[in-house]
Parts: structure tokens; sequence; C-alpha cells
């Protein structure tokens, strides 16, 4: 890394659907993080970054009239299963539409991801876009998308929210759909798309789970941004030895790894790793790897907090950068104090976002 001084924030973001009934509102949320957590932090003359979490798309998701079903079963408490079950029905169109244009399609959580494409495109890359220009930061964030494009005439009549008032849609032109984190530039444009290559079960279960698609290693890259060379470890990449050896070779030195992490309180449930405290778990991933990798500066982690029904998500953000850098005294929940910590954030009981902060000199 050229010597530069850089401001990076991991974001903390409560996923709770009541907070997204609207654009508008989904995008105050994202801004309050801007505005109470990063600017008063920034220098001028100094680039900053702020990572949002792994599949912040869930709350994009439940933008709009055609969420408010879901909405109000989230807000009852009701199972995740039943949550999404209702947001399909909310979307029965759009799901059709793909499902015909992709007969060979039987995974349902597929489906709805496609079916969703409209809004979490409208909700997260225009409104992150805007964000990010509106802020003069690099803005990362994470949603499961398939590749899109912008349409107009009959396909846009049935997929565009007709609460958005345009004229155009945006639609899958592709079936398969990945663990994305977007990179935003200063300027709003849409830099990179890095995409998950190690998918968990819940993810890649074509059955009861979200029918996601992996990419190989060879597609991964880095950015060669104004805050350092950036790549992306999406949650469980970011503990896989070929994905960071790769991205070293691509001569990376900030990885993002957006997470949606749950149990960080209570080990495993089940298995061999019901005996293991899940933030030694978490610190043998991405800050391991960043201590074993001469090239890698700084790890970015960003973490999706609280609960849609069963479904649960808890965590620390958190900024590390390679030993003996960073704060001493710092350490994650349960952990001793240790090096190469940089800036760690609450674990869980969030009401509202909240960031991890370092400034990192190379």
């Amino acid at each position: 890394m050229t010597a530069r001084r850089v401001r990076l924030f991991a974001v903390a973001l409560r996923a709770d659907p009541a907070r997204a009934p609207s654009y508008a509102a989904l995008r105050t949320a994202l801004e309050r993080v801007l505005v109470a957590d990063v600017a008063p932090h920034r220098t001028e003359g100094v680039p900053s970054l702020v990572a949002f979490p792994e599949h912040t798309g869930l709350l994009a998701a439940f933008v709009g009239a055609r969420g408010t079903a879901a909405r109000e079963r989230a807000a009852e408490g009701a199972p995740a299963a039943d949550v999404l079950a209702t947001l399909a029905l909310g979307y029965s169109a759009q799901f059709e539409h793909y499902a015909s244009a992709w007969p060979a399609i039987s995974s349902p959580g597929q489906l709805l991801h496609l079916a969703l494409t409209d809004t979490v495109v409208r909700a997260l890359v225009e409104g992150c876009a805007d964000l990010a220009a509106a802020h003069g930061v690099w803005l990362t964030v994470g949603a499961a998308l398939p590749e899109w494009a912008q349409v107009r005439g009959a396909h846009a009549e049935v997929l565009a929210d007709p609460e958005a008032g345009t004229d155009y849609a945006y639609r899958a032109v592709a079936p398969e759909v990945r663990n994305r984190n977007l990179v935003f530039a200063p300027d709003g444009a849409l830099a990179a798309v890095h995409d998950k290559a190690y998918l968990v079960p819940l993810e890649r279960d074509r059955d009861a789970g979200l029918g996601l698609s992996a990419v190989g290693l060879d597609t991964l890259t880095v950015a060669d941004l104004s805050v350092g060379r950036l790549a992306t470890v999406i949650s469980k990449d970011a503990w896989m030895p070929d994905c960071n050896d790769r991205l070293e070779q691509l001569g990376a030195e900030v990885l993002v790894q957006p997470e949606a992490f749950d149990r960080w309180g209570e080990p495993a449930r089940e298995g061999a790793a019901a005996d293991l405290w899940p933030p030694d778990k978490f610190q043998r991933g991405g800050w391991w790897m960043l201590q074993q990798h001469r090239g890698f500066v700084a790890n970015v982690t960003p973490m999706l907090v609280g609960t849609i029904g069963d479904l649960g998500f808890d965590g620390q953000p958190l900024v590390a950068v390679a030993a003996p850098a960073g704060v001493p005294d710092l350490g994650l929940l349960g952990q001793p104090a240790g090096p190469g910590w940089a800036a760690v954030g609450p674990w869980d009981g969030l009401d509202e976002p909240a960031a991890a902060l370092a400034s990192q000199t190379r």
C-alpha cells in the first residue's frame, strides 16, 4: 500500500423490517450512521470507507406495499419461513414472471430473490449510490442479487414497483443469484461487485434454503481504490485459505468481510464445535488470515444484528490490522485484549446503527 491515511468504518445494522416500510425510510436508516457515526470522524482530504453488512438486502426486500403483510408478520414474531412465504405472496406476479422465464428453476428461495430484483436494486443500488455521492465516501453493502439490467416496456409493466413512479424496472438477466458485496465510489458509481465463493448450507439449499449460486476462485478480483486495493471475503470466504491466498496474489490490502453471524454470545448448539466460544471461532477467520498474509493491511467487518422471527443475527463490528499494530486494550466479547484490533464495536443491543472506526496509515 502506498503511504496514505484512510478512515475505515464497520457498521452494525439492525435487521428489522419495520425500519424499511418505504425507500425513504430505508435510506434514512442507512444514512443515520453516515451522519451520526461517520461524519464527526472524517478529515478533509482523507478518504473514508463505510462498510454495511452482508444481507443488508434482506431489509430492502420488505420495502413498499408489496412487503406490508410480511412486515406485519415479522412484527408479530412469526417464524422467518412464514414471513418469507408471506413476502412471496406480495410478489406473486413477479414470481410467476421468472418461473415462466426459467421453468427449470425449482427453488422457491431462488425465485423469491429473482422476484425481488426490482425492489432490492432500487432500494440498495440506487439508494447507496445516492448516499455515497451525497456524503463523498466509498460505501459497500451486501445483498443476494442476480445480474440485472434496466428495462422498459412489457417487462417493466410486470416488474416495476408501482410506488416508484418510473417507466423502467430492473430485471434479472440470468437465473443465478449470488451473495454479493457492492462497492460504490464517492461519485456514486458502482465501482465493483464481489461475489461469495463458499456458501453455507442454508445459502445453497435449493429446497428449503436461499437457492444461491457460488462463484469460482478465478472470478475473485481486487479493486484499486483511494482507500487501498480493496477485496471482499464474504463471511465463510474469510476462513478459506485459497480465497485469501488468491487475493494476496492479486495485491489486496484492505479486505471487507461482510457478516450476518449468529449465536455470538453462545456456543454452537450442535456438532463437534459445540464447546467453541463463537467470538474465538470468529477470530480464526479474517483476523487470523490478516496476520498470516504480509500484503494485507486491514480487515473491515460490518455486522447484521437483530432478529426476523426465529432468524437471529448478532456480533461485533470490527476493524482489524496486522499485529503488532492496533489498540492493545481491545478484544471481542469474552476474550482478553489482544493485538491487531483497531476498533471493536458493541455486541448486539443496538437500537440504532453504529460504526466501529479506525484511522489507518501505512
